[in-house]
């Protein structure tokens, strides 16, 4: 879960999950020749969209935009998916609705107001009961004006609010609380109002519709969903003629990949460009009394296409991330503890890109391993005793399920890239070359990153076999397979 710190705001990125909208319509005019450059379609021609949300926590908890949510009909549900993750995704923070003080949204489309409310007797009622919302008077009226856009509007979402009394509606740029205030950015409705947090010399904007993703950042790339596309050029200018001097931090709603960033200029082409906002590193524990060293023959087989984009900075393939890793330790200790000759692993499940967080990891010992070497593993697996690799995951788990102990197979050909691996009659898992598509013959691929945290030569392979009936269930056949030579220790990588 990415979460940054603002001031006297501590911003968290939520979601609630990717649906799919038609890539034509997502980027209007512009030719699929261009955008299909930035974002891959499917077989459809829809491409991922992102339901980003932001948790802001100070005196008060407020929540900018609710998703999609659950109460999507039948056919609309077909159409865009419903993944309703938001509410999960709050609890995982840490937060309840009774929790959450102020509701902002910046317009009132369904993927933007969704849990706002939720159905109880058949009656729509407030997700968040203690909750004060906010959208603009202008944009609750064009709700009900039956324009173009009318398929984007449920009134579910946000007519019983106003009825209650609960939902405020503003009339143009006002101050929520001291340091948030909402400015009205006309373009993709009349009345879209953007989120602006300032603290300490800092600024953030959730800028919606108006950018709503990180592929949009041209003048001219304009949705056709924009009711007024010439004042949505107009409105970028006259964000960006503040946002990119200034250096405000950029939210993004509909990016899968990137929740923010902070905007720049190519100087090789005058475009715009985001400047990745790098997920911080966990804060430092003091020195650790146990030094520990891993040199291992190590696995990493996931769902993604053979390459796996998550090594380069991209979306996974399928934007979850689930698969599972294994080390045969050839030397290895925990301070005194001996490792030699232990192989462990386990299986993991992302509902998004790893950055975003929320992710749940299965644990798997060899059952011929110690109490004293299954402590040492499980404490490494933490994160809590150093070393980079394992720190990071453990800031992107939210949920470690319990260990299993179990008989486990580890066949491993590095030359031949090939592999087997079995956790018990749970986790099955081969590896094999890639095989070029005309005659047959194997690849063999190899990525240098001499900066990596999880490995630095990797060979590149696919699944024969990539499959899970525990905890964690997938089958991914024909997928990504990682295989290398490792050195980990408490201080990180060092082979």
């Amino acid at each position: 879960m990415h979460t940054v710190t603002l001031g006297n705001f501590e911003l968290t990125a939520l979601s609630d999950g990717i649906y799919h909208l038609d890539g034509g319509s997502f980027f209007g005019v512009v030719p699929k020749v261009l955008w299909s450059r930035k974002v891959q379609a499917d077989t459809n021609n829809r491409v991922p969209t992102g339901l980003n949300s932001v948790l802001i926590r100070s005196d008060k908890t407020i929540l900018i935009e609710t998703g999609i949510g659950n109460k999507l009909s039948e056919k609309m549900a077909q159409l865009y998916g419903q993944p309703a993750q938001l509410l999960e995704n709050l609890s995982a923070a840490g937060v309840s609705p009774d929790d959450i003080d102020i509701v902002i949204n910046t317009h009132l489309h369904f993927d933007h107001c969704g849990w706002n409310t939720v159905l109880r007797d058949g009656k729509a009622v407030a997700t968040f009961p203690k909750a004060k919302y906010y959208v603009q008077e202008g944009e609750w009226r064009h709700s009900h004006e039956n324009q173009r856009d009318a398929i984007s509007y449920m009134s579910a979402n946000y007519d019983p609010l106003v009825e209650s009394g609960q939902m405020l509606l503003l009339r143009g740029d006002a101050e929520i609380v001291p340091g948030i205030s909402v400015k009205v950015f006309p373009g993709h409705t009349r009345d879209m109002q953007a989120v602006i947090i300032e603290s300490g010399g800092q600024t953030a904007c959730y800028i919606s519709d108006l950018i709503p993703t990180s592929a949009h950042l041209d003048l001219n790339w304009v949705m056709a969903f924009d009711l007024y596309p010439l004042e949505t050029i107009e409105s970028r200018k006259r964000y960006y003629a503040r946002a990119i001097p200034e250096r405000w931090l950029t939210m993004f709603t509909h990016d899968p990949a990137i929740p923010w960033a902070y905007l720049e200029k190519d100087p090789a082409t005058s475009f715009l460009k985001p400047q990745r906002y790098i997920l911080p590193r966990p804060h430092r524990r003091k020195p650790m009394p146990t030094e520990w060293r891993l040199k291992a023959e190590y696995l990493k087989n996931c769902n993604c296409a053979p390459g796996c984009p998550c090594d380069f900075w991209s979306a996974p393939t399928h934007y979850k991330c689930e698969g599972m890793m294994a080390f045969h330790v050839l030397e290895g200790n925990f301070g005194s503890t001996k490792l030699d000759g232990v192989i462990f692993g386990g299986t993991y499940h992302w509902p998004g890109p790893l950055h975003l967080g929320n992710g749940t990891f299965q644990p798997y010992l060899s059952d011929k391993t110690t109490p004293k070497q299954r402590e040492a593993l499980l404490t490494i697996m933490s994160g809590k005793a150093g070393g980079t690799w394992f720190e990071v995951l453990a800031s992107v788990v939210s949920k470690i399920l319990e260990p299993q102990y179990l008989p486990i197979e580890f066949s491993f050909d590095l030359k031949a890239r090939q592999t087997h691996v079995k956790f018990g009659n749970q986790v099955e898992t081969t590896t094999e070359p890639i095989k070029d598509l005309a005659s047959g013959n194997a690849h063999s691929s190899r990525v240098e990153m001499p900066n990596g945290m999880e490995y630095k030569h990797p060979e590149i392979a696919t699944t024969g076999i990539l499959k899970s009936s525990g905890a964690i269930a997938f089958d991914c056949p024909g997928a990504h397979s990682s295989m290398a030579l490792v050195e980990q220790t408490h201080k990180g990588l060092v082979a």
